[in-house]
């Protein structure tokens, strides 16, 4: 009945038979799903949820979701983002196929994200001090100072962390010392804003918010950018 269904909607018998081999031996589902005006399927491969996947279908070869595409309507077919990353999914799928859980995957995705944080961060350093500029735009500042300020404030952070990590190790009292760390670095900012741009408190808890909701959007973004670089270089 599946092999019926997968020729009614018009695969080559190569394809088929990798897809009925999939369903068979790792009891991949497969739907086919008939719309309005249309005598023909199409496919859809319910995906293993421990599996490396961008979208809601999984394939197992390129030549795979290249046929299952070619059913869809051109509308309804993936956009070229969608279809970047889905052929990268089938590549990852093929280098870690022995890792059922997707375990070994996440592991070393993780590594190298936690690696490249600090690179991010790093690159992230200017734009410390442009948004500083910015908020303090009609303050007698030079951008080198607003900078010399984000090092020092970068300092104090890698430090603070440091410490931080250390004492993740000590039970009982690490926990409550990193609570008092965590206050710190919260508080540290806006009391070294306070003491270097010489504002009101209002003003300088404004500045604050305002820069804490950029800067972390920019880390995001930065964030992001280094996730997909890592993606695509596992």
């Amino acid at each position: 009945k599946m092999r019926k269904g997968l020729y009614q909607a018009g695969l080559d018998s190569a394809v088929v038979d990798s897809i009925y081999q999939a369903s068979v031996q790792d009891s991949t589902e497969v739907d086919l799903v008939y719309s309005l005006g249309n005598d023909k399927p199409t496919i859809k491969k319910k995906q293993n949820p421990n599996s490396i996947n961008f979208s809601d279908i999984e394939y197992k070869t390129f030549e795979e979701y290249d046929s299952v595409q070619n059913t869809l309507a051109e509308e309804e077919r993936d956009g070229w983002f969608t279809r970047l990353f889905s052929r990268r999914a089938i590549e990852l799928k093929a280098r870690y196929k022995e890792d059922d859980s997707g375990k070994r995957f996440s592991e070393d995705f993780m590594s190298a994200f936690s690696s490249q944080f600090s690179t991010v961060l790093f690159y992230l350093l200017p734009v410390f001090a442009l948004l500083f500029k910015l908020l303090y735009v009609r303050r007698d500042f030079y951008y080198s100072e607003h900078l010399v300020f984000a090092i020092f404030y970068y300092n104090f952070f890698y430090l603070a962390a440091s410490v931080y990590l250390l004492m993740s190790f000590i039970p009982y009292v690490g926990g409550i010392i990193n609570f008092m760390i965590s206050l710190w670095m919260i508080a540290y900012l806006p009391i070294a804003m306070k003491k270097m741009y010489k504002q009101s408190w209002r003003k300088t808890i404004f500045k604050f918010v305002l820069f804490s909701f950029a800067f972390m959007l920019c880390l995001g973004i930065g964030t992001g950018i280094s996730a997909m670089i890592i993606l695509f270089n596992l």
